[in-house]
């Protein structure tokens, strides 16, 4: 079981760097070399600090002087990192609907200046991502 688990977290592993790889080449092609790998190293830094994150939590709600098997520890940490998604999903969830609330109050407010902002974030993406051939 142990051996079939080493052989998933290698085939994530490498499927992540393939992943990561794969992103940074097509991000390459419409921005500047150096400008797609910070962005791709940065969002690795931010999913790597979530991932210390979690296990730092972990390691404060298993008390090291009970012993615990391996089998336990592991349901345990999986029950621990579903309660933290569970409860990061209800948080993001709630900040997405106050969000839309106040975003949807200041456009019925301000309908002229809304449109502006609008056309003007949608033509400065557009000059970042058009193709540069």
């Amino acid at each position: 079981m142990i051996s079939l688990l080493g052989l998933a977290v290698m085939v994530v592993m490498i499927s992540i760097i393939f992943l990561l790889f794969g992103l940074y080449v097509s991000l390459a092609e419409t921005m500047k070399p150096w400008e797609a790998a910070v962005s791709v190293g940065g969002g690795v830094v931010f999913f790597a600090t979530i991932l210390i994150l979690i296990i730092a939590r972990q390691g404060r709600l298993i008390s090291p002087s009970s012993p615990i098997s391996e089998q336990s520890n592991l349901g345990s940490f999986a029950a621990s990192v579903k309660e933290l998604a569970s409860q990061q999903s209800v948080k993001v969830a709630e900040l997405a609907e106050n969000t839309g609330e106040s975003a949807q109050k200041y456009i019925k407010g301000r309908p002229l200046t809304s449109a502006l902002i609008a056309f003007g974030s949608g033509f400065v993406i557009s000059l970042l991502l058009r193709n540069k051939r």
